[in-house]
């Protein structure tokens, strides 16, 4: 069943952007072949939440923080930093350009289970990584200096080009189970629902369709 939920997902839909309205088309992805370069066998036990690859770094969320891992030579990867939280677990990071936005979450046990929000870190010296931010919010995506959220009622748009004063643009009410967003749309999915948003102008944002899904789908 599993197997068969990724092949669905994967081949669900690609989203084509036009000059007036956003178009969606079937396709279907090609096989790759992958070959094992190196491994970290000090990497804790326990999943991999949140992955993203910037210069010769890979900034891991794990549940022991988040783990800066030195690639320059992919054969032999060392740790280069280790981000660790009080409270909270990192469940996602996304780096744009000398900033890393980490997700975190309490988990069971840990208080209220659930999203607790955003920290930005500053990475132009990943070995001595630091906080220059916080924001409200479970981040689902960064498009330039916009960064969008969830907050379990709707989305909220903040610009994010100075991450130690993030400032809301606007919301929008809406059901969100993942997001995917560009310059120009947003393409969100709700309870066995895909809707595409004019998200042009952050404290405007339009819903320009929306189409029932007969099952669960994601962005995988």
């Amino acid at each position: 069943m599993k197997l068969r939920h990724l092949l669905l997902t994967a081949t669900l839909t690609a989203i084509l952007s036009t000059r007036t309205h956003p178009v969606l088309a079937q396709t279907t992805p090609q096989p790759v072949q992958l070959t094992l370069k190196g491994s970290w066998p000090e990497f804790p036990r326990g999943p991999a939440l949140g992955l993203d690859v910037a210069g010769n770094y890979a900034y891991v969320a794990s549940d022991v923080g988040l783990q800066v891992i030195d690639v320059t030579d992919p054969r032999s990867p060392r740790q280069a930093a280790n981000v660790a939280f009080a409270h909270t677990l990192p469940n996602g990071v996304r780096v744009v350009g000398s900033n890393a936005f980490v997700t975190l979450y309490h988990p069971a046990g840990k208080g209220v289970a659930g999203f607790e929000g955003c920290q930005v870190f500053d990475i132009t010296i990943p070995e001595r990584s630091f906080e220059v931010g916080v924001f409200e919010g479970n981040l689902v995506d960064l498009v330039g200096d916009h960064a969008f959220l969830t907050n379990g009622e709707g989305i909220n748009v903040f610009d994010v080009s100075d991450p130690s004063q993030a400032k809301l643009l606007g919301t929008y009410s809406t059901e969100v189970y993942g997001l995917r967003a560009g310059l120009r749309y947003a393409y969100v999915l709700g309870n066995h629902r895909f809707s595409v948003l004019d998200v042009s102008d952050p404290a405007r944002i339009v819903q320009l369709g929306t189409l029932a899904t007969e099952s669960a789908v994601s962005f995988d």
